[in-house]
């Protein structure tokens, strides 16, 4: 009768094998293991590596952006349209005065369509009427409580002073900060208010231009908690890799984030 159990060989070729074999598979996991996380630790950190350059390259950015909203204001103040119009309504002639006021209007209206970056540029006299501007006309109904506080915090400032308000929303979904600085006459005398209000369409569209991987983005947090977005979040739950960058200009941070 066969015998039908089964054989095991017992050579010592297997046992040998079954002796070297679990600490080989074993030995070569760990290598296996080792490497990557040698890989993957290089690879991340040469992506955070990358969205720190690019958070710290955004916020230059935003900050020569910001900067120049500064410099534009300076430049508008130091037009001679200013000083012959409130010199020639303390003199009472408000004919040739008027003539002023409208030459300056014409004049900031061509430097609103020149920069293109300004949703009102305007002139406000000591009493806090407005004398002229570029934009929507500013009327008891339409100013709003941001134009107002630009006027006084600019006052507030003294002679030489620039303010710059917080995030303010449009009526039309939009957003701007107000830039203003004080007008005072060789009697240093306080004249009135030159006020900007800068579009921040321009820094979101500077932000949704920032690519990072398939699905990272930027953004701007400002001092107040308010989000100046680029691109839409990834999604809810993600483990992201997020580099930050203060700005010198204001109390903002840049954020550039991407899903690991």
């Amino acid at each position: 009768m066969l015998d039908r159990r089964p054989r095991f060989p017992f050579s010592l070729s297997w046992k040998l094998l079954i002796a070297i074999l679990p600490p080989v598979l074993l030995a070569v996991s760990a290598i296996v293991w080792l490497q990557y996380h040698l890989a993957r630790r290089e690879i991340l950190g040469a992506i955070n590596k990358e969205t720190s350059s690019v958070a710290k390259r955004l916020a230059a950015d935003v900050d020569d952006e910001l900067d120049q909203r500064r410099r534009d204001l300076l430049t508008l103040a130091e037009t001679p349209l200013i000083p012959d119009y409130y010199r020639n309504v303390e003199f009472g002639l408000l004919d040739e005065a008027g003539a002023y006021r409208k030459e300056l209007e014409r004049y900031f209206q061509k430097f609103s369509a020149r920069t293109g970056a300004y949703a009102r540029i305007v002139y406000i006299d000591s009493k806090g009427g407005v004398v002229a501007g570029s934009g929507p006309s500013l009327t008891p109904a339409t100013r709003n409580r941001a134009h107002d506080d630009a006027f006084v915090q600019a006052r507030a400032s003294g002679r030489g002073g620039m303010t710059v308000s917080r995030i303010v929303e449009s009526p039309g979904g939009g957003s701007s900060i107000y830039y203003s600085l004080p007008i005072y006459d060789d009697l240093r005398t306080f004249k009135g208010v030159l006020a900007v209000s800068y579009d921040l369409s321009r820094v979101r569209a500077r932000l949704r231009g920032v690519v990072v991987g398939r699905r990272g983005r930027a953004y701007i947090q400002a001092e107040d908690g308010r989000r100046i977005e680029g691109r839409p979040a990834a999604g809810d739950g993600l483990e992201l890799l997020t580099a930050m960058s203060p700005l010198k200009s204001r109390p903002w941070t840049v954020v550039v984030e991407a899903p690991l």
